[in-house]
Order: C-alpha cells, then structure tokens, then sequence
C-alpha cells in the first residue's frame, strides 16, 4: 500500500467523504490531498504527518512506512515497549543537516529482542539515508538507538559530525583516535582527531536493532 492508499484509508476510516473536507479539517490545501492520493506527489511530509497524528490519534509510524497498525494499540506493559519515532534522517551516505526533531509516531517492539531491560526514555528509531553501510544497513532501514550508550565501545552509532547526522560503524583506537567506518567497499574510511580536528562531534546513540524498510 502506497502513501497515498493509505492516506485515503485515513479519510475513509474517519467517513471523511471529500478531500476537501479532509484538507479543511487539517487546514491545508485540498491540492495536497489529491496529489497524494493520486500518487502525483509520492511522499507524505512530516509536517502534514503530524498535523493527522496530532487531530485524528493516526499511528504516525503507519502513515510513514506502512508497518504497524493504522490505529495505535494500548499494549500490555509486561510485553512490549513503545518507542518513539522520529523524523530525523540519520545519513549513511554523505550526511543531511539536522532540523528541528519531531515525534511523528510509536513502533512496538516485544522485550524478546533486547538482551537487557533498557531505559526505554532513551531508545529512539530514526532512518536511514544512503547506501555507504550496506550490507549490513539498507538504504531506507530504520535503526533503533540507545541514547545513553555512547561510550568508547566499537560498534555502530548515530553521530553528530558538524551539522551533520550519520550512522557508521566506530572503532575507538588506544591512541585516542576514532575510525570512522563505512561497511560499503566503495566508501573510505575516516579518523577523526579530536586534539587535531576542529570538526564538531558527538556520539547520539548506539544501534540496538536494524528494521528493514
């Protein structure tokens, strides 16, 4: 189901009977409707994804992706824990400027896939955009974060590279350089610095799970 199936069965499931009813109530134009739902206009923006999930109580993640269920569901505690989902692209080819960080819906992920309990406060998922951690990441992929573990334990994180967002694999070497590593062949890898380099860095979160798109 593409975004704009899915948009329609928002504006059907609500018995919204126009699109221009449907753009009154989200105070947009009734032209961004049928762009979307005639397929014209491909993606819905994180702008009007929030405008529906903060009117309509719509599972933002759904609307995005089509994973999930169109209608959030209360979950029992002792299952499953609810992560947020935020807009910002994480860039695993040559970066993307951060703007403002928006939660644009909730995945449920069964307490089978973490080894720990963790402080689900701190657990975020944000895509993936290139193709510079392929095989390991697909373009497009949605990787779960722990923000509180940015420690100096090789691995794959999120960081903050100037203004710029990457997902790469760190090798924290002991004369207190980092290896930046891509895991495609065709990227270089990077060292960063930080007594020499006067670029601006920081580790936001280490990779827990991938969540192919």
């Amino acid at each position: 189901m593409n975004a704009g199936s899915r948009l329609k069965k928002i504006r059907e499931y609500l018995e919204i009977s126009s699109q221009a009813k449907f753009a009154a109530e989200l105070e947009i134009e009734r032209s961004k409707i049928a762009d979307i739902e005639s397929g014209r206009t491909k993606n819905i923006s994180f702008d009007l994804i929030e405008k529906i999930v903060d009117k309509f109580h719509i599972n933002g993640w759904w609307l995005f992706t089509g994973k999930g269920n169109m209608i959030e569901k209360n979950i029992q505690e002792s299952d499953a824990y609810e992560v947020d989902v935020i807009d910002l692209k994480a860039s695993a080819g040559f970066g993307i400027i951060p703007f403002e960080v928006k939660v644009i819906g909730k995945y449920i992920l069964d307490k089978i896939f973490f080894k720990t309990p963790p402080d689900i406060d701190n657990v975020k998922m944000i895509q993936v955009e290139g193709d510079s951690m392929e095989p390991t990441i697909q373009d497009g992929a949605f990787v779960v974060i722990d923000e509180s573990k940015n420690d100096a334990i090789d691995g794959i994180y999120a960081i903050l590279l100037d203004d710029k967002v990457f997902v790469k694999r760190l090798q924290f070497n002991l004369n207190g350089t980092i290896t930046i590593i891509s895991d495609n062949s065709k990227y270089q890898d990077k060292i960063y610095n930080p007594k020499e380099n006067q670029s601006y860095f920081k580790v936001l979160g280490k990779k827990m799970l991938t969540i192919q798109k």
